[in-house]
């Protein structure tokens, strides 16, 4: 739920998505297995079963691999069309929408399944400094050590454009999307376009719609009734990929089980007036801490947009926290 273009390095540097792109492709450390090489390879080896367009599909594959596996969201639609269409129109997706026998082995060859459990899945993951869904913001998504040096992924990469027709982006790094697993199988295997939804990597769609709480609701809670369901946040949104959004992870239904959240925003507006806050404000004074560190504080949560995925539900505390006037 934020604009990914830059990606914090070693927690000092910043690297722009190109450079972490190469990075990405080219990096390769001890025992991992080299899951790039390995699908050029099986792609190569494809090519003694297919002639003629089916033939030529293959070896533009090949000729092109490294710039597919390192092409950002925005370079996507033109690998796509390059794809997809002319001369290889329905050579991976026939005229009745089913898969042909290509589409399927060039899946198995750049062999997603083996990669998301690898070594090499985790540290891509560890690079965007991504903590919570990019999809919902209302689960974690982390990557916990085993044994070893071995890390593993407590969430899903899920594919943007998805697999089921265009396998050729299986391991394009603009096209795995950090999710959890709800919003992995909601999707499923559902392709999506920059016209309908938005791509966490181009778009923040964090900053296009609004959570709030119905004014009159949160008077009765105080007034007359201790009912936390008189709370249930509202999306307040303008563009229709918002609504589409909405609809295919049942955003409204997630967050309706968070009127506990709500609840406790509420609490802490009673309690939290202006002399409060600056009591914590001179308590902190020898930490020296920012205003933002004080906010997160008192909401129990990050409330700058730039920090929304580094914990869950920071949007909605951050959207609530703002409306009860918490924070301003």
């Amino acid at each position: 739920m934020r604009i990914v273009t830059k990606i914090k390095n070693n927690g000092d540097k910043i690297v722009e998505f190109k450079d972490f792109s190469s990075e990405y492709f080219n990096f390769h450390k001890g025992s991992w297995t080299n899951y790039f090489t390995n699908a050029k390879s099986g792609l190569e080896d494809l090519r003694q079963g297919y002639h003629n367009s089916e033939l030529s599909l293959i070896n533009d594959l090949i000729n092109n691999f490294e710039d597919i596996i390192k092409a950002a969201p925005s370079d996507i639609p033109q690998l796509i069309t390059k794809f997809t269409t002319g001369q290889y129109e329905n050579l991976l997706i026939d005229a009745a929408d089913a898969r042909t026998a290509l589409c399927t082995e060039i899946e198995d060859k750049f062999n997603y399944k083996d990669f998301r459990k690898s070594a090499k899945a985790s540290w891509f993951c560890e690079k965007l400094t991504v903590k919570a869904c990019l999809y919902c913001n209302a689960q974690f998504t982390l990557a916990v050590g085993k044994s070893g040096n071995s890390k593993k992924l407590l969430f899903q990469l899920d594919h943007y454009h998805t697999r089921r027709k265009y396998p050729f982006l299986s391991l394009t790094m603009g096209n795995l999307i950090p999710c959890c697993s709800s919003c992995n199988i909601a999707k499923s295997k559902k392709d999506f376009d920059s016209a309908n939804f938005f791509h966490p990597y181009l778009e923040d769609i964090s900053s296009n719609f609004t959570f709030r709480v119905d004014e009159e609701n949160i008077l009765k809670y105080l007034v007359e009734k201790r009912d936390e369901r008189l709370l249930e946040p509202i999306i307040h949104f303008t563009d229709k990929r918002v609504y589409n959004h909405i609809q295919e992870f049942r955003l409204d239904h997630i967050y309706n089980k968070h009127t506990d959240i709500v609840e406790e925003l509420v609490l802490k507006f009673l309690y939290y007036n202006d002399s409060k806050i600056q009591e914590l404000r001179t308590a902190f004074e020898d930490l020296k801490l920012d205003k933002s560190t004080i906010n997160r504080f008192i909401l129990g949560n990050y409330t700058l947009d730039s920090e929304i995925n580094n914990r869950p539900l920071s949007k909605l505390s951050k959207d609530i926290g703002k409306q009860l006037k918490i924070i301003k």
